[in-house]
């Protein structure tokens, strides 16, 4: 799709939206070492000679937890946890509004997942960051985020203005994502091809354990429930008719 706006408007969007990808190894380039991996972005964006560069480099790498005496590393010679503070602090190099995060922890070890998300909400706070977390792990939703969408086959089922009302989550999917957290999920969780819905139904209605005629042959509107809480599901909104 072609950007239809003037190509300073183009470079200025670029960097107010950064985003942070799931698989660290593949967002840099492997020749190339860390100095220049944070140098791009400040390249990029602002007027700076080398020597600046490298200054601003190294105050991003203290600023993600990393020693700026590793700027002259290649990327494996990071750990995969230290290689995604790396990336990390790239997208901040470029002083975003907006901070896409795209599975960040998902290749990640426990410990390391727990040190990460510990860090991204110390950079949120920090900086006054928008930040839109892309994941199936509802427990770094919750420890992030303020608000929170469950989609399912590209389709919004629930969605939720304070994440503290997250144990209201009530369309069967999203609370199978919450039991999930807990181990109990099951396979197929996720989904697959099995369980898309017919094409005029409910996107969930073939995995649903609950599915009704209705909900196979009428998609159902995103309703609301409570303050603040929406649902798209045909049997929790009539429920919640019947309160």
């Amino acid at each position: 799709m072609r950007y239809c706006g003037a190509p300073a408007d183009y470079k200025k969007d670029r960097q107010k939206i950064q985003m942070v990808f799931q698989n660290s190894m593949d967002a840099v380039n492997l020749h190339l070492k860390a100095e220049k991996i944070l140098s791009e972005p400040l390249e990029n964006f602002f007027s700076m000679n080398r020597e600046e560069r490298r200054k601003e480099a190294g105050r991003l790498m203290e600023l993600v937890g990393l020693s700026p005496e590793d700027l002259g590393k290649y990327p494996k010679q990071f750990s995969g946890g230290q290689l995604q503070r790396i990336c990390i602090a790239r997208t901040l190099a470029a002083k975003p509004e907006l901070l896409i995060l795209d599975e960040p922890l998902s290749s990640l070890d426990v410990s390391v997942q727990a040190q990460l998300l510990n860090l991204l909400k110390d950079l949120k706070d920090r900086f006054g960051l928008t930040c839109i977390l892309v994941s199936h792990d509802l427990e770094a939703v919750y420890y992030l985020a303020d608000g929170l969408a469950v989609m399912y086959g590209g389709v919004l089922v629930e969605t939720l203005s304070g994440i503290e009302a997250i144990d209201c989550l009530c369309h069967p999917y999203a609370r199978r994502l919450l039991s999930a957290c807990g181990g109990t999920g099951g396979e197929g969780v996720w989904g697959g091809a099995e369980g898309k819905g017919a094409e005029a139904g409910c996107v969930y209605a073939g995995r649903c354990p609950e599915a009704e005629e209705l909900c196979r042959s009428v998609r159902p509107d995103l309703s609301v429930r409570g303050p603040g809480h929406r649902v798209a599901c045909h049997r929790r909104t009539a429920a919640e008719a019947l309160l």
